[in-house]
């Protein structure tokens, strides 16, 4: 198995996003890890003013990347950023039957989604992450459309402009997150060929 150390270099390197969640609360954030040492890793400050009260208090966190979750991990200050012991070991494996990853803002990937009702308003949104048997999104709101169990007809998936795919889609969950852009909700889309 993968030590610590190993998993938290390779998502240094990679560039790859994390996220990183306060326990009992309802929201997620999502980071890179700015530096690492073998003792400590430094992230940025990803607590928007709003809710860095609300952060302070939190007595522990967790960090998930792929399949990896990493518990009890506890934040300190470090100049304007934050950063935090290496986890002496991975206390949970989530089991996926599929890696999930988090896309790297020059991966570009958008998602068109055809609405249920008029069949002709379209909403364009970001992708967020893509696994085998889906992906997620950035929805600024939650609504009666993006409820888990409405199923899409027409989810076409472009990368970089051009359609890479055309599925049907059933929305699965909803979570609030937080990252450099700011607050939103991830839509997660179980796709299926149309």
């Amino acid at each position: 198995m993968l030590k610590t150390f190993e998993i938290f270099s390779s998502a240094f390197k990679e560039k790859r996003v994390l996220t990183l969640s306060p326990e009992g609360k309802e929201i997620s954030f999502l980071f890179q890890i700015k530096d690492l040492t073998e003792e400590k890793i430094t992230i940025p400050n990803v607590f928007p003013l709003t809710l860095a009260k609300e952060m302070s208090e939190v007595e522990s966190f967790s960090i998930s990347f792929r399949e990896y979750i990493f518990n009890h991990i506890i934040l300190e200050p470090y100049g304007i950023n934050l950063r935090f012991n290496f986890p002496s070991e991975i206390l949970q494996i989530e089991e996926r039957k599929e890696q999930r990853d988090y896309l790297k803002p020059e991966e570009d990937m958008i998602v068109e989604i055809q609405h249920p009702y008029d069949k002709k308003t379209i909403l364009r949104r970001e992708v967020i992450d893509v696994s085998l048997q889906g992906l997620s999104f950035r929805s600024p709101t939650i609504s009666a459309l993006m409820q888990p169990g409405r199923i899409f007809s027409s989810v076409q998936v472009f990368r970089r402009g051009e359609r890479v795919a055309t599925y049907q889609g059933q929305v699965m969950y909803y979570r609030k997150m937080v990252d450099f852009k700011g607050q939103f909700y991830q839509i997660g889309l179980m796709l299926k060929e149309a």
